[in-house]
Parts: structure tokens; sequence; C-alpha cells
């Protein structure tokens, strides 16, 4: 999978990627938002983790562009930010993680894994039948194909 992060402290932003790419993620990083449009477009990443307040581009801005190409990108953004407006436009937005400075970065592998595990379940479940028939006996199918003796 690759992961775009986007981040304005140099040290946090080495950090995350070295630790993403140790977890075998493709890894591409933006310091303060600097070329992030064309990077987006360009790796067409699967997950986006940023914070909002950059020097080069919008947090918001950016997530609205991701998620207008990317429609299945999962975004996650760090930030310091706690009011609940803020809060209710990024999930508007369609941010799918919010994760509250200071942090762990356990807490940003553990979004992505159950990104992960969302996207491996959700084609088994695509190729269910609507219902499926339950019986109250156990059937037994003979070599013709029926179940009569």
């Amino acid at each position: 999978m690759k992961v775009l992060v986007v981040e304005s402290n140099p040290i946090l932003l080495k950090i995350l990627t070295i630790r993403l790419s140790e977890a075998k993620y493709t890894v591409y990083s933006s310091l303060e938002g600097e070329h992030v449009h064309e990077l987006i477009v360009h790796i067409k990443p699967d997950i986006l983790i940023t914070k909002l307040k950059l020097k080069y581009a919008s947090g918001l801005e950016l997530i609205k562009l991701a998620k207008s190409k990317f429609p299945n990108i999962f975004i996650v953004v760090i930030t310091k930010l706690t009011q609940e407006e803020i809060i209710n436009d990024l999930k508007k937005s369609g941010v799918n993680k919010y994760i509250k400075r200071p942090f762990n970065i356990e807490q940003i592998l553990t979004a992505i894994s159950e990104f992960k595990s969302k996207q491996i379940a959700q084609p088994a479940l695509l190729n269910l039948p609507e219902s499926i028939p339950l019986y109250k006996y156990p059937v037994q199918l003979y070599k013709d194909g029926t179940n009569e003796l």
C-alpha cells in the first residue's frame, strides 16, 4: 500500500516515514505540503496522513483534493485542534481517522491495520449471495445430484 505523509516537523516526518517503511508500506513524504498536490495525483496513494496547518498547502483543501481524485483513499489527520466544529468539518470532508497530538505512532499503525482489514473483507462480502439457505437437517447429495435414496 502506498502512504503519503504530509508533516511540518522534519524529525516527525522522518520518524513516520521510517516506521511506516518498517511496517512494509511504500512511503512518500512532503515537508510542509510542498508539491503535495502533484504528489497525490502522481503516486495515487491508498492512505494519506496529514496535519491541517501546513506552509505550502491547506490541510482541508488537500483532504478534499485527495477524496475527489480517489474516493476510497483512507485519510488520517493528526492535529492539536479539538473544536467540535473542526472535527465535524473533517468528517464531512471524508477524514477516516482523527488523531489528537501528542500521539503515539502505534495509533497510526492501528488505524491503518483496521483500514486494511476492512479492505480485505470488503471484496469477500461483495461476493456473498443475498441470502444463504439454512437447512434444518443435513442434506447429502448423491452421485446423480439429488438428495433422494
